[in-house]
């Protein structure tokens, strides 16, 4: 390659034997000159990015997350009894406790108190606030819907909060955290900590909760416990009665018809004394204070209520408007008071009364069997009797027990604590969790970093100009001719290989000299015909045409340029010359001799022919390049010189560079350095192929590179270093 890339060698097509450059392939210093060639595509893309990004910070609303930390403490240790041992926890069960809670916390029934809490509904954020189909509507000018309420309402609002808020576990510690994001730092800390609260008084129900269902269920086995011990105790009873007979009966035994009795006795004064106590107790929650004294037997309560009831005669013979009125009154009251303390205190002697009945009895009761057991009874009825001991015991155990566990449980109840706790509430951030305009700006950066490139590249393959010989290369798939350099002289480029034989362009042209000597060597027999081609006009193929044929003639050969631009001729121009006939005039009428009528000039430069043309605008100048005239022509160039070189209109503007190409031995595709366009040349190079045929040779040439495009990776005057040696 003309550019020194690594680039691979090209080969040979198997099939056709034509040169093809092989499949293209981008090392680090083809990529860096890229760089270098499109430097300002990326930076105006890269910029563009970043302003829009920096744009999309300035829009967007930041928002704010604030996070509580919450321990989770599996060891469910009780108020009551903090001493006591908890259960060792089962491998990985910490861990599927801890999990268990985290989803409590995010759980909807978390969220609904939360939202209870604070009011949600009615908050501007996550309450009834215009929706994104409303703020369009408003934009229009178009009335906004209702707002939701009731149950949609509450919905909407438990699916914002759900979308702002996250719960997670922090690593595999016990540890996990509550962040609620919102546009306000002070409501993200304030939400956090109301639904970490809610979670922990959900947490604190739902134990209340289990506690009291276990003690109504234990309050009902208490009642069948009790029913069990008095059927025990009853039983028991039972038996010591009619054993009781048997014993003063049969033994004589008038300690055992004492203590029976005596049993009896107290069993008569405990039961009247409680029909009292219960008498009273009605009584004095009825306020029928009339009653207490006979259900008392208190003298001195009787007088109480006897002065108060004067008193309240007395008052209701006072006029409402009688100072006397208060006095009376409080007067009331005061006995009120003084009798509501007698019944108290007579209350609460019954009370001792019936707890001293119920001491002796037990005492007696005790006595009693002890002397039933220490009598002369059969072995039957002293294993009736031990069996009813041990189910009055085993009743009563089971009674105590059951008695206890509730009263703990009552106790239990409303004293339970969650089992975990907030470690660290949540805060107000100072920055805002998003955007991260750290995070943006770097990922950005990258972004724009790579759509610029990537734009680059775009156009360095496929849409941008030509600009180095690697892209014409790929773009006709062929391997370059040559290199071009632009004239920095005075004198006409194409004047440039006379004069001036050593400048960087002259050299430039003997190299497509001897490329073209390559593909088509000389001593063949008839002239050889090489046609430059281009894709679109201005790109240098006319003095490229000339200069050729000046350095083919340098070297002693015989050389005739034709002007084939039937429309737009230049080559006469280019010397100067304003011909009375030129080529299109032949073909149009070919009895005009080709040498003696002044289209057939020599060139003052060199000892080279040139076929001149005039504009030809009287038709269609594919018809004239199709006749046999111009076959003709063609047919005695070839006789006469050793090259004819043939300068053609361009091949994406009209078809006549096509048709040329069936008189070529070979073409020379010229693309100006920053002019042609990769597809252009693409499509002009694909349309000269499928014209001349595989076994004719294509010469892909990058014209006027000047010395300036060392800022696109090309050495000075598009060649190697040493160029201009």
């Amino acid at each position: 390659m003309a550019d020194g890339s690594l680039a691979p060698p090209p080969v040979a097509s198997p099939r056709t034997g034509v040169t093809v450059l092989p499949e293209r392939v981008l090392d680090a210093r083809e990529i860096a000159a890229i760089c270098r060639r499109r430097l300002r595509d990326i930076l105006a893309v890269t910029a563009a990015v970043m302003l829009m990004f920096a744009t999309g910070l300035l829009v967007v609303e930041p928002r704010y997350t604030a996070t509580a930390l919450l321990l989770v403490d599996p060891s469910q240790q009780a108020l009551l009894t903090p001493d006591a041992p908890g259960s060792a926890p089962r491998p990985g069960a910490e861990g599927a406790r801890v999990e268990s809670e985290v989803e409590i916390a995010r759980s909807k029934a978390t969220l609904l108190a939360a939202i209870d809490r604070l009011a949600l509904a009615s908050d501007p954020e996550f309450g009834a606030g215009p929706t994104l189909p409303d703020k369009l509507r408003a934009a229009l000018g178009l009335p906004a819907g209702p707002l939701p309420s009731g149950r949609v309402l509450l919905d909407s609002t438990l699916d914002r909060l759900a979308r702002a808020l996250a719960v997670r576990r922090r690593g595999l510690t016990q540890v996990f955290e509550i962040s609620v994001t919102a546009r306000e730092p002070e409501r993200a800390a304030r939400i956090a900590n109301a639904v970490a609260e809610a979670y922990l008084e959900g947490q604190i129900a739902a134990r209340t909760r289990v506690v009291e269902h276990a003690r109504e269920l234990l309050r009902a086995e208490v009642a069948r416990a009790r029913q069990r011990l008095a059927d025990a105790n009853a039983a028991f009873d039972a038996f010591l009665a009619e054993n009781v007979e048997l014993l003063v009966s049969d033994a004589g035994r008038g300690d055992v018809r004492a203590l029976d009795a005596a049993l009896a006795e107290l069993a008569a004064r405990q039961r009247s004394v409680g029909e009292s106590l219960a008498a009273a107790q009605r009584a004095a929650g009825a306020g029928d204070w009339q009653a207490l004294p006979e259900r008392l037997s208190d003298a001195a309560l009787a007088a109480l209520i006897d002065k108060r009831e004067a008193f309240r005669r007395q008052l209701s013979r006072t006029p409402p408007d009688s100072p006397a009125m208060a006095d009376l009154r409080r007067v009331i009251a005061s006995l009120d008071e003084r009798i509501e303390a007698e019944t108290d205190a007579a209350l609460q002697d019954m009370r001792a009364e019936l707890a001293e009945i119920e001491r002796r009895k037990g005492e007696i009761g005790a006595e009693l069997r002890q002397a039933v057991l220490g009598g002369a009874l059969s072995s039957t009825a002293l294993a009736r009797l031990h069996e009813l001991r041990q189910e009055a015991g085993i009743a009563r155990e089971q009674h105590a027990a059951l008695l206890a566990r509730q009263r703990a449980l009552e106790a239990q109840a409303p004293i339970q604590v969650a089992d975990a706790r907030i470690v660290s509430p949540a805060l107000a951030p100072g920055s805002p969790s998003f955007p991260d305009r750290g995070l943006v700006l770097s990922v950005g950066a990258l972004v724009a970093a790579g759509l610029g490139f990537g734009f680059a590249l775009m156009r360095e393959l496929w849409f941008g100009a030509i600009v180095s010989p690697a892209q014409l290369e790929s773009a006709v798939a062929r391997p370059l001719a040559a290199v071009i350099p632009r004239h920095g002289g005075r004198e006409p480029p194409a004047d440039a290989v006379v004069t001036a034989p050593q400048a960087p362009c002259a050299e430039g042209v003997r190299g497509l000299r001897a490329a073209i000597d390559r593909h088509l060597p000389a001593g063949r027999p008839g002239g050889r015909v090489v046609m430059l081609a281009s894709a679109a006009p201005g790109e240098g193929k006319s003095t490229l045409a000339l200069a050729l044929a000046r350095a083919e003639a340098q070297i002693g050969r015989r050389v005739i340029v034709v002007d084939a631009d039937l429309r737009r001729p230049h080559l006469a121009a280019l010397l100067g010359a304003t011909p009375l006939y030129g080529l299109a005039d032949y073909l149009a009428e070919p009895d005009i001799e080709p040498e003696g009528d002044g289209f057939l000039i020599p060139d003052p430069l060199s000892e080279a022919s040139v076929v001149v043309g005039r504009p030809w605008r009287e038709g269609p100048t594919d018809r004239l390049i199709l006749s046999p005239a111009f076959a003709t022509v063609m047919r005695h160039l070839r006789s006469i010189a050793d090259l004819v070189v043939i300068d053609t209109p361009p091949l994406l503007a009209v078809v006549d560079a096509e048709i040329l190409a069936n008189h070529a031995d070979a073409a020379v595709l010229v693309t100006r350095h920053g002019r042609t366009a990769q597809a252009d040349a693409r499509m002009a190079a694909a349309r000269l192929a499928s014209a001349m045929g595989s076994e004719k040779p294509l010469l892909p040439v990058l014209n006027a590179c000047g010395r300036g495009d060392a800022a696109y990776g090309l050495p000075p005057s598009g060649l190697p270093g040493w160029a201009g040696y």
